[in-house]
């Protein structure tokens, strides 16, 4: 069985870094940025990098306004802290470093949390302090992008591209043999895409089947 869909392959020739704008499956607008391109990858790493102390910046902002008579699930935050410790150590068995730097965040967000809902005096204006210090010289290190990717029409972006998407079409659903159906193959993917936009939410599925098979359906069924 084969499902074909409303979907238009993105490309882009440029040279540089990438760095994406949209998550997989997320929606996107028709001529929205998908993705920018820097000069290197060292720019890509500082930005994710800003994006992680911001995170960082919220959090610890929002704990400063946390007092000991907050009404707050200690047992929920105590999970929270496990599970934080779960997925960094996780992150690291799988070698994602990068990951593993963002959920030590996480777990330490949720560790202050719990010192500051039980009365323990921390004071954050120091991290803080820091971590703003680390930004504005990480911001005045980046440079502006070299290029970006657009988005050739509204939808969903993809980051997978298997070749099938001028191939299985629902134009062509109406014309689809058996005959065809077993001819059909993908087009050789380009090193040049970056992922799809899925553009209809309408899907098909194309599936073989015997004549004896066939008749026991109907259409709306």
């Amino acid at each position: 069985s084969s499902t074909c869909g409303s979907e238009k392959t993105v490309s882009s020739d440029a040279n540089g870094a990438y760095r994406y704008n949209v998550s997989n499956g997320e929606r996107v607008a028709n001529n929205g940025t998908i993705a920018e391109i820097y000069a290197n990858s060292s720019v890509v790493e500082s930005l994710a990098r800003i994006d992680d102390i911001d995170r960082q910046l919220l959090n610890l902002k929002s704990l400063s306004n946390i007092s000991g008579n907050s009404v707050t699930d200690i047992d929920q935050i105590n999970a929270q802290i496990d599970d934080s410790l779960y997925k960094v150590l996780r992150s690291v068995e799988d070698n994602d470093f990068s990951e593993a730097g963002s959920l030590a965040a996480e777990y330490l967000t949720a560790v202050n949390r719990r010192h500051a809902v039980t009365g323990q005096q921390v004071d954050f204006s120091a991290m803080i302090a820091n971590l703003e210090s680390q930004k504005a010289t990480l911001t005045a290190s980046v440079s502006n992008p070299v290029g970006t990717v657009k988005a050739p029409a509204a939808g969903y972006f993809v980051t997978g591209v298997d070749g099938y998407e001028d191939v299985l079409t629902p134009d062509g659903i109406s014309t689809l043999t058996p005959e065809i159906f077993d001819s059909i193959e993908p087009n050789t993917v380009s090193n040049e895409a970056v992922g799809k936009v899925v553009s209809d939410v309408n899907w098909y599925i194309a599936v073989k089947v015997s004549v004896e098979q066939a008749l026991q359906f109907s259409l709306g069924q």
